[in-house]
């Protein structure tokens, strides 16, 4: 954490990156990383610090922290060539207001697969009635798939955890199509992994 702060208060954040935008389990990973050995560029794979602070993605959704302070929060991951994050992908807006030379690339994955993946990388059933939380490893561990299971943060009530993660992946796709001017999409169908 602490060796965080001095990387961020030594950096500068990069007005014209590529942000790599995208569901979770939806391919961002492996793309940006081709990216990244294709071209030389420095790359971010996912924001470690600030998935480690539980709260965060709830303090950006409810306001509590405005987008330009959490830029400067995470200056160093800000700072490199191409961004990937998928949480960034509901604060598309912002993106685009804060960065408005970067370049944007959407990874939509197959819904099944998709969820599917998710449901794998968790190790979790896709027939249950209703899910505890608690009876997962990963969920214990990381609030961020806590949210992945879950809609109403974003205002939309689900009867139940597969229903949730189809309403999230057509929120994000809405966000791409009402973005698509400025976004780049990638559409790829590739089988569930783990």
């Amino acid at each position: 954490m602490i060796m965080k702060k001095i990387f961020s208060f030594l950096s500068t954040v990069n007005t014209n990156p590529l942000f790599i935008l995208g569901n979770q389990k939806s391919g961002t990973t492996v793309i940006a990383n081709l990216l990244s050995q294709a071209t030389s560029k420095s790359l971010t794979n996912d924001f470690q610090s600030a998935i480690a602070h539980n709260t965060l993605q709830l303090e950006l959704s409810f306001k509590l922290l405005s987008f330009p302070d959490f830029i400067h929060d995470y200056k160093y991951e800000f700072s490199k060539d191409i961004i990937k994050e998928p949480f960034l992908s509901y604060y598309i807006d912002e993106l685009i207001n804060e960065f408005p030379n970067a370049k944007f690339i959407w990874i939509v994955r197959d819904p099944y697969q998709n969820i599917r993946s998710i449901l794998n990388r968790l190790k979790i059933p896709g027939n249950l009635p209703k899910i505890n939380f608690n009876n997962f490893v990963e969920l214990e561990k990381t609030l961020p798939w806590k949210l992945a299971l879950q809609s109403k943060m974003l205002g939309i009530n689900s009867i139940n955890y597969i229903e949730a993660m189809a309403h999230r992946w057509n929120y994000l796709v809405n966000l791409y199509e009402k973005n698509k001017e400025k976004t780049c999409a990638l559409f790829v169908n590739c089988h569930a992994s783990k």
